[in-house]
């Protein structure tokens, strides 16, 4: 649809600005300070960038990454892929993302054994059948055009007794039309 269309063109012509090396994250972030959590413990150089890792940190931890191969789903600038890399340690993560721009940006500025970005289409994820431990996908999925395809395309690449790891944004009078697009993914 045309919002769809419009924010698919919004999102190439941020990923197209010459933005500093800094600027590693497109999403909101997450903190649950108020419930009682700890912040989660950071590296001084990844201070400035708490709140979208915390929220990496929120949906990762839910997985078992040990010789894990899995890939991000809209992996934007690859702040969380880094950070899931660099804390969880899978064996592999693979980033795909629409915007060309963001994965060169990403293939510049990451140089982690394991850790790759490719183009490619959420809704047409050109990747085998049961390829992937986990797949993750974080604030992206309002975007695009059709959901059920791409949760059909999750479910086709994720290995049996793998993790699906999601979390976005609905405008509230849609929640529980999205509550029932994941409930008929037939996941657990």
């Amino acid at each position: 649809n045309l919002k769809s269309l419009l924010a698919r063109f919004q999102y190439e012509f941020l990923s197209s600005l010459n933005l500093k090396r800094d600027v590693l994250f497109m999403n909101f972030g997450y903190t649950a300070h108020h419930e009682g959590h700890e912040p989660v413990a950071l590296d001084p150089d990844d201070e400035m960038h708490r709140y979208p890792l915390q929220l990496y940190h929120h949906v990762a931890k839910h997985a078992e990454w040990k010789n894990a191969d899995a890939l991000e789903v809209s992996s934007g600038r690859g702040g969380g892929a880094n950070f899931i890399m660099r804390h969880f340690k899978p064996k592999t993560y693979t980033g795909v993302d629409f915007s060309s721009r963001a994965v060169e940006f990403c293939q510049k500025q990451y140089n982690t054994e394991g850790l790759k970005f490719v183009h490619g289409n959420a809704e047409d994820l050109k990747f085998p059948e049961n390829s992937f431990d986990v797949v993750v996908n974080v604030e992206a999925s309002l975007y695009y055009p059709n959901l059920k395809k791409f949760f059909a395309h999750v479910k086709r690449v994720l290995k049996p007794n793998g993790y699906f790891l999601y979390t976005d944004l609905r405008y509230e009078e849609r929640i529980a039309i999205w509550h029932k697009q994941i409930e008929a993914m037939g996941l657990k």
